[in-house]
């Protein structure tokens, strides 16, 4: 009598959680996003400069600060501040807050969406070959 083969390993099972969690996290930050257009456009940007404005909100703090990645590529392509460019950000100062401009608050959300998905995309890469590379490589099949 031969023995049977032992059986093969079963295929992985498909990642649709985690894409689930993937697309449900990239949805939050869209609307995360837009909800900071609409408070971006309607009070102005809280930063100015070096820091944020002294009559910045507590819940605008985390909005701007999210956003700095976009302002210094703004910044670095000329289109930022209001005294050079008003495209993004204008002159007017009202309460402490930088208006801008309709133009201006799309340019900001898809920049700093832009920003943060190259970092994301980045991290992905790094993360991936890390564990590709503490991964033993596969064992040659014995006949």
């Amino acid at each position: 009598m031969t023995a049977a083969p032992p059986p093969e390993p079963a295929p992985p099972a498909p990642a649709t959680a985690s894409r689930r969690s993937r697309w449900w996290l990239a949805g939050a930050l869209l609307g995360i996003e837009l909800l900071a257009a609409v408070v971006f456009l309607v009070r102005g940007f809280p930063y100015f400069g070096s820091g944020l404005v002294p009559h910045a909100r507590w819940w605008e703090i985390p909005l701007a600060l999210a956003h700095l990645p976009a302002i210094e590529l703004l910044s670095a392509a000329g289109l930022c501040c209001g005294f050079r460019n008003g495209l993004v950000l204008t002159h007017v100062i009202r309460g402490g807050h930088i208006r801008m401009t309709l133009t201006g608050t799309g340019i900001l959300i898809g920049s700093n969406w832009c920003c943060w998905l190259a970092l994301a995309l980045l991290g992905q890469s790094l993360w991936t070959r890390r564990r590709g590379r503490s991964q033993p490589p596969p064992e040659a099949a014995s006949t």
